[in-house]
């Protein structure tokens, strides 16, 4: 009896994983994470800042490691709503190669994606908000935090390796804005990233 039930319960796992698999390659809900090159404008902030960075003894560090956690919900094959967690790195002014001023943007991000499948690949474009939070570090003088909403947009393609999972190489522009020592700044920062995405 035992035998039989455990033949029984192997024999209908192994008919639900087809069907498993089939209900998440059908879900709309996906979910991803991303990694690579982080770049924000440090010297496009404004004019006084960009004198500084071609000063001689002084240079501007605009890139960074950054990252991305996302999720999404798919209407339909050409329209896709998705929400993300974006870190974009550290940038720093420094003086004799020693940081004098950091910067540091993360925050969520939210798109509408528009899509052109093409068999296994898809294009696509995406426009939306984030919500930044900016951290502005002048060193041993004073720190700022502030945040912003602003327009952010990007550009991308996707792979579908399987049913469930792709890879993703997107270019993500972002437009941080805020407020330090009684002055508006506003730049562009972006994120280059390589990704995977499952599908559940």
């Amino acid at each position: 009896m035992i035998k039989k039930l455990s033949s029984v319960l192997a024999i209908s796992s192994l008919m639900a994983l087809p069907m498993s698999q089939a209900l998440a390659a059908d879900s709309p809900w996906s979910v991803g994470v991303a990694v690579g090159s982080a770049k924000t404008d440090v010297s496009g902030i404004n004019a006084d800042i960009a004198t500084v960075c071609a000063t001689a003894g002084f240079s501007c560090d605009e890139s960074d490691t950054g990252y991305k956690l996302y999720g999404g919900y798919k209407v339909n094959n050409n329209f896709t709503v998705e929400l993300a967690y974006v870190d974009l790195g550290k940038v720093s002014i420094k003086d004799a190669g020693v940081d004098a001023v950091t910067l540091k943007n993360s925050g969520l991000a939210a798109y509408g994606m528009f899509s052109y499948p093409i068999d296994k690949a898809s294009l696509f474009a995406k426009v939306g908000f984030s919500r930044l939070n900016t951290d502005a570090n002048d060193i041993g003088v004073a720190s700022y935090s502030d945040t912003n909403t602003n327009f952010a947009w990007g550009l991308g393609a996707s792979y579908a390796l399987t049913d469930n999972v792709g890879v993703n190489l997107v270019w993500d522009r972002f437009k941080p804005e805020f407020t330090a020592d009684g002055a508006d700044l506003d730049t562009n920062a972006d994120l280059i990233s390589v990704g995977l995405s499952y599908s559940f």
